[in-house]
């Protein structure tokens, strides 16, 4: 769990928790295959990986004083790292973390938030406070999607099962079935803010897409898309849902107010 207050680590399925790191503001966290963990944070790029019952920690080198909002691994390139900041464009990385420095390349004064390699193609997509920019050719050009999110904050990006590109901006949840050429907003949810997107298992094994909003709680959908409930945490602001690994079922979402259960992924009961 990354808290504004550093990294915390469970080993029992929620029950107890155990710092792991310094006092880092965390704003996101990774893991790769080889259990690695980095920590997108205020004050630089930070990995480390366990020894001896304990995590040592290294700040990446190169841009000192950055902001870090995110990290993402990149799918087809071990030890690649791609970590959005605030107003200092992509931080790439290519050695697990060790060293990072700016991809630049028309995004050098942009902030980004996420960033999405999607899939089925060599697109990758990355979420900014001035919309989504989208390249081509692994970073060498940047176009900015034209359209509706255009002009606004969009936090997270998702590609589901069925590629369909999901965004969550300040105005809504938006759908995309060709890649961002063109965008639906969601009506169920309307213009409620969206700041996190992602799927967790059901008790089937398929994907339920979920929504997380600011002061607005839970939704989640179980058919692809096509519709969405509000599942409670209402008047929270739903940052994360995970699938407990040690309990069949059990749900943990994390909120400006805490950790939260459920216990079964199909009825939602949840408690803190």
């Amino acid at each position: 769990a990354g808290t504004a207050t550093g990294a915390y680590r469970s080993d029992d399925g929620g029950q107890t928790w155990q710092i792991i790191s310094p006092p880092f503001d965390v704003q996101e966290m990774e893991r790769d295959a080889q259990g690695r963990i980095y920590l997108a944070t205020g004050s630089g790029l930070w990995s480390a990986a366990q020894s001896g019952g304990a995590f040592v920690w290294q700040r990446a080198h190169g841009l000192e004083g950055v902001r870090f909002f995110s990290v993402t691994l990149n799918p087809d390139k071990q030890q690649e790292l791609w970590a959005g900041t605030w107003g200092n464009d992509i931080g790439i990385s290519t050695d697990s973390g060790t060293r990072i420095q700016s991809l630049g390349n028309g995004l050098e004064t942009l902030s980004v938030l996420d960033v999405l390699h999607h899939a089925t193609s060599s697109r990758i997509s990355i979420a900014t406070i001035e919309g989504i920019y989208q390249t081509q050719n692994n970073g060498e050009s940047w176009n900015h999607v034209p359209g509706p999110l255009s002009k606004q904050t969009v936090y997270d990006l998702y590609e589901d099962v069925g590629d369909t590109l999901w965004a969550a901006a300040g105005d809504g949840l938006w759908s995309s079935e060709d890649v961002g050429e063109s965008w639906e907003r969601n009506i169920q949810l309307g213009a409620t803010s969206v700041l996190r997107l992602g799927a967790v298992a059901s008790a089937n094994g398929d994907d339920v897409l979920w929504a997380g909003t600011e002061s607005d709680g839970l939704w989640t959908s179980l058919d692809e898309g096509q519709t969405w409930h509000h599942r409670g945490l209402q008047g929270m602001t739903v940052f994360q849902l995970v699938n407990n690994p040690h309990i069949d079922e059990q749900l943990i979402a994390a909120t400006d107010r805490g950790l939260y259960i459920t216990q079964t992924t199909s009825a939602y009961s949840v408690h803190r």
